[in-house]
């Protein structure tokens, strides 16, 4: 039997999902686990490690270790070489999906021919075809690719008929991401996005981290410099993290953490310690949520719910926080680092006509949900998948600001970030030389003001200009952006209509013999034993 999946191809966790029944489960792996860490590590003999088990040799082998590929996707260099091979994102993302599809495999008793794969709202189109190119290269047929909040509201029970706007709040083990969506006639709309692209769970990790060391040195006046005590470190400062979302306080005891003289590490951590400790990272996310809302020119009165997704949200400050900022709306599921897969397994089932129509679902599910939050602690509220479910629609805006360079290495805005695509902006520009005759149109993408900071996409020449005093021919610059994400750029003249155009298709393209080799030469993924 063949199936279709959503699966969620995270920064620090991944995970893969299916409609089953009348309910979208996440699908458990070989050790009990349903996420799996994005991590990709290269054995001597040529095979390959992937999540738990890569992240438990990372430390001591940290060059052929890679981690957070997700922030390499559309960059054309490779991340690792490994025995003289050289390894694109996209083909180490395929080794993640890999072991993912293997574990989804044996769960489902047949094979995994399709799936929806989901991608943060910001994803440029370069980012989100080598997503896609990801999951051809394992032989997957990639339905749709799905924007991580859009995928947060399905989960969360919200219908795009439901007339509301969420601002959803994705805080992973490695980045943040803020969204405002809109859900209604049909179609949910992506208002506005934005986020911090390596600010996540780790950074808590990390305060307590160097806290431990400064503890360490004032005991003993030396440092850590040994990566397996090191990783000893971290492995007691993470659980430390994970109690202190469930109790008041945390225990981190490391025996013999130096052995000349003999020290163990024993002190006790409360939640409030914590908090403090880590407050300037909660209030980063805090501030760029209400910068997002001065952009897009919403106030938070207009928010209908704030949607809690991502595993790093169940430490209670979080959701504190956001309640005293955006009153009694907050909304979290008892497993906000599975709601994005299992949003994308809605949207899968729906594209494959799986889902259930009408009908009760029953108390079962119900049951179970609150059991699962009943295990995640006290005055969390979630939803229930509706009975009956939409074809999603999706309304997407541009992650990143379009223009041209002007004189000065100016970067002039044409398209700014945020803007509803498909979208057609035009802007009026002026000759600067006495007969002047060419035009070089210089097509950038970015947020500063300065041209040359920003990433150029392509240059064409307008040629044939009447000869005028400067000022006097003006040329009209058209960017275009159509529903597929391909940029088309038109120059003309307003004197002498002469014209040029191009397109510009922000991916990089490989045929379908390429992708095919491409996932021949793919190493083999060990499988974990059960």
């Amino acid at each position: 039997m063949e199936h279709t999946v959503g699966i969620d191809l995270g920064t620090t966790h991944s995970a893969v999902a299916r409609v089953i029944g009348d309910d979208a489960t996440v699908l458990k792996l070989a050790n009990g686990d349903r996420t799996m860490p994005s991590v990709v590590s290269f054995e001597d003999d040529g095979s390959v490690l992937a999540g738990h088990e890569a992240q438990n040799v990372a430390v001591q082998r940290p060059n052929k270790t890679i981690e957070s590929v997700k922030r390499h996707m559309g960059e054309e260099t490779p991340v690792a070489t490994i025995a003289g091979q050289e390894y694109r994102p996209e083909e180490i993302s395929a080794l993640i999906l890999k072991r993912l599809l293997s574990a989804a495999e044996r769960n489902l008793g047949g094979e995994i021919t399709s799936a929806v794969i989901t991608v943060p709202a910001y994803f440029s189109n370069r980012e989100r075809e080598a997503t896609k190119r990801a999951g051809r290269i394992t032989g997957l047929e990639v339905e749709r690719i799905l924007n991580e909040p859009t995928a947060a509201m399905l989960a969360h029970g919200v219908r795009a008929d439901t007339d509301m706007t969420a601002l959803v709040y994705d805080l992973g083990g490695g980045t943040f991401d803020v969204s405002v969506v809109s859900a209604g006639a049909g179609v949910f709309e992506v208002i506005g996005t934005d986020g911090l692209s390596e600010h996540g769970g780790d950074g808590w990790d990390a305060q307590l981290f160097e806290n431990v060391l400064r503890i360490v040195t004032e005991d003993t006046g030396r440092t850590i410099d040994d990566p397996a005590a090191q990783q000893r470190i971290w492995d007691a400062v993470r659980s430390a993290k994970h109690t202190l979302s469930r109790r008041e306080r945390a225990q981190i005891e490391i025996p013999f953490l130096l052995s000349d003289p003999q020290y163990t590490f024993d002190e006790t951590i409360s939640r409030d310690q914590f908090q403090s400790l880590t407050a300037d990272l909660l209030d980063e996310t805090i501030a760029v949520c209400y910068e997002l809302l001065d952009e897009i020119d919403y106030r938070p009165a207009e928010i209908d719910e704030v949607l809690l997704v991502g595993g790093s949200t169940r430490m209670p400050q979080v959701q504190a926080r956001l309640t005293d900022e955006f009153g009694d709306i907050v909304r979290r599921s008892g497993s906000p680092d599975e709601i994005v897969a299992k949003g994308a397994a809605i949207q899968a089932a729906a594209l494959a006509d799986q889902l259930p129509v009408v009908g009760d679902t029953g108390d079962e599910r119900l049951q179970a949900q609150e059991q699962d939050m009943a295990a995640d602690g006290p005055g969390l509220e979630t939803y229930s998948p509706p009975d009956e479910y939409d074809t999603v629609t999706l309304i997407d805006v541009t992650s990143r600001s379009l223009g041209i360079e002007t004189v000065g290495d100016e970067f002039s805005t044409v398209i700014p970030r945020n803007t509803t695509v498909p979208t057609e902006r035009t802007e009026q520009y002026h000759t600067t030389h006495d007969n002047q005759t060419i035009v070089k149109v210089k097509v950038l993408q970015g947020e500063s003001s300065v041209a040359s900071e920003n990433e150029l996409l392509d240059t064409f020449t307008l040629t044939g200009l009447p000869r005028a005093p400067a000022g006097e021919v003006s040329v009209d610059v058209t960017l275009s952006i159509d529903q597929n994400g391909i940029l088309n750029v038109d120059a003309e003249s307003t004197m002498g209509s002469q014209r040029e155009s191009i397109a510009i298709e922000q991916g990089v393209e490989f045929s379908g013999e390429e992708i095919e080799q491409m996932r021949r030469d793919l190493p083999a993924v060990s499988e974990p034993t059960e």
